[in-house]
């Protein structure tokens, strides 16, 4: 991968096509979300009852959820939504959010997991590891593996659920349970900023909605870019609630302007398989 023209490709479908991004997402991050949807040129819905969760769904190019701010009539409403989602082959995300900081959330993580067709899951080390019953230590939504081999859990968790795995932090691992890629880059401000795990659940449907076939290079490809787009961020603003502001200018320009992608993207490192 000598250039990133398939990402480029991949940022000029979604402007075209405007696919619409149904989110059962957390009440923390769902402005952010919304508004890095939007950045990139999707369109994002938030459709939380459950008499319009079919329509919504089959009108959706991916559907992503997120557990983050979890109640028990949302856990209907997402397998609701899910099912109509794996009826309609529509890519399905899980950002199973704190998984392993409540048995609460565990267990709906994992029912989530048992009862769906998951095509991605997205979440930090702490979370995967737990799904796949490795020890984690911390506390709350932060929490990291105490298995610090994030490639090898990146990797197991894609076999085990057959789905595409993305674990994120300070370098992502992308897995399809045979191969493994590493994704450097990013900023440190990114973990003193809320959302910023959900804004890449949000890039990650979004490219899922346009490489349906190849769910591993959309996951990919979301990485990349969200990592360029902390990047940037920082570039232009080293607070955290600038930065924050900056991370949606940074999505929408880097998908807009192409000196600026190829300048960004000239400084970075291809993707380690």
């Amino acid at each position: 991968m000598d250039n990133y023209d398939w990402i480029k490709k991949i940022l000029q479908k979604i402007k075209e096509r405007k696919p619409l991004i149904h989110h059962i997402t957390n009440y923390v991050a769902m402005n952010d979300s919304a508004n890095v949807t939007l950045a990139i040129g999707a369109l994002p819905i938030m459709a939380l009852e459950e008499v319009e969760l079919d329509d919504i769904t089959n009108m959706a190019s991916a559907v992503l959820l997120n557990i983050g701010t979890l109640k028990q009539d949302e856990i209907n409403h997402m397998l609701l939504a899910g099912k109509y989602a794996n009826f309609k082959n529509i890519p399905l995300i899980l950002d199973p959010v704190g998984a392993g900081a409540s048995k609460f959330r565990t267990r709906t993580a994992k029912n989530l997991l048992k009862t769906l067709k998951i095509s991605i899951i997205k979440g930090n080390s702490f979370e995967i590891s737990t799904l796949i019953d490795l020890p984690a230590e911390g506390i709350g939504v932060d929490a990291i593996s105490s298995n610090k081999n994030y490639a090898n859990i990146a990797k197991e968790a894609a076999k085990k659920y057959k789905s595409i795995v993305l674990v994120t932090g300070e370098k992502d691992f992308v897995s399809d349970g045979e191969r493994v890629f590493e994704i450097e880059g990013g900023s440190f401000l990114m973990s003193k900023v809320t959302g910023c795990g959900c804004m890449l659940g949000s890039i990650v449907a979004c490219f899922a909605a346009i490489e349906r076939e190849n769910l591993l290079i959309a996951s990919l490809g979301a990485s990349i870019f969200f990592k360029s787009v902390g990047k940037l961020a920082e570039q232009r603003s080293t607070l955290p609630g600038s930065f924050r502001n900056s991370l949606i200018d940074s999505a929408y320009l880097i998908s807009n302007d192409e000196e600026k992608l190829n300048a960004i993207w000239r400084e970075k490192n291809d993707p380690v398989c």
